[in-house]
């Protein structure tokens, strides 16, 4: 897969955030380097590593002379009192890693909360390096993304769950431990009162959502959504193109009978060849 034009041996790289955060990354890059590089903002715990086989896209872009950076949040090792907005600082340290390698045009792309994670910074960042923006299989927030399967019950039941937390806080109490069964696939959610209310609370009690800030992208910006999205059903996908109201240009690719990770086989290899079809275009 693509040996001529890369190495296809990625490099681990660590670096630190502004607030002095040590993060990491894997970097691929194209044996004959240009100035362009994709970012890949990740999901949920924020780790490059999981169910998600990214070495379909790195090929396909090193192919095309584009490097390919998939990098941790600092919510990795520990997702047991998250503070998203703290993204800000994990994406721009990864922005300015970059930059110090050499790229100067850089595609910014999330998947699954790494959409809520990405729009954070460039709602803050007006940095002209980033010449694109890309999600893949991204919601809108961990609750607005529920509300699309929950039933009543199990939504009146988060509901609850998330007054809990509040509460726990207002009481001086944000370090108590709070948990909900079955969130998505399956998975429990499980944070400090303070942490399940910045994640998975609902939009009037959290400032996450990527529908916040849809309105201050102005790049040209790509969905890629699978139509068969077990945690992120569609309507994440098409609510968040239809919030991209000042974006440059606006594009929503469905891909068909796609899950909501890009599992090893021709879903990875599917995604990858959408996503380097789009940046060649645009980049």
């Amino acid at each position: 897969m693509t040996t001529e034009t890369s190495t296809f041996l990625a490099e681990y790289l660590r670096y630190a955030t502004s607030d002095g955060v040590h993060l990491q990354a894997l970097l691929w890059e194209p044996r004959q380097r240009g100035d362009s590089l994709v970012i890949l903002v990740p999901g949920r715990f924020g780790s490059f590593a999981g169910t998600h086989d990214y070495r379909p896209m790195a090929g396909k872009l090193n192919a095309d002379g584009h490097a390919f950076m998939a990098i941790n949040m600092r919510t990795a090792s520990d997702f047991s009192d998250p503070t998203l907005e703290l993204a800000v600082f994990d994406v721009g340290a990864a922005v300015a890693e970059a930059k110090r390698r050499g790229y100067t045009r850089i595609a910014l792309f999330g998947t699954s909360l790494g959409g809520p994670r990405s729009a954070l910074y460039l709602a803050e960042a007006a940095d002209p390096a980033i010449k694109l923006y890309g999600l893949i299989g991204a919601i809108k927030s961990p609750y607005e993304a529920a509300t699309h399967y929950m039933n009543e019950e199990r939504l009146s039941r988060l509901d609850r769950t998330i007054a809990i937390a509040r509460d726990l806080v207002a009481q001086g109490k944000p370090m108590e431990m709070v948990a909900y069964e079955n969130l998505f696939k399956d998975s429990w959610a499980r944070a400090t009162a303070r942490g399940f209310v910045n994640v998975y609370g609902s939009p009037d009690v959290t400032d996450i959502g990527l529908l916040k800030r849809a309105h201050k992208i102005k790049l040209p910006t790509a969905i890629f959504h699978g139509l068969k999205d077990e945690v992120s059903l569609p309507p994440n996908a098409q609510d968040i193109h239809d919030a991209l109201t000042s974006a440059a240009s606006r594009e929503l690719f469905w891909v068909e009978g796609a899950t909501h990770y890009l599992e090893p086989g021709w879903i990875a290899e599917e995604y990858a060849d959408r996503v380097s079809r789009w940046v060649r275009e645009k980049l």
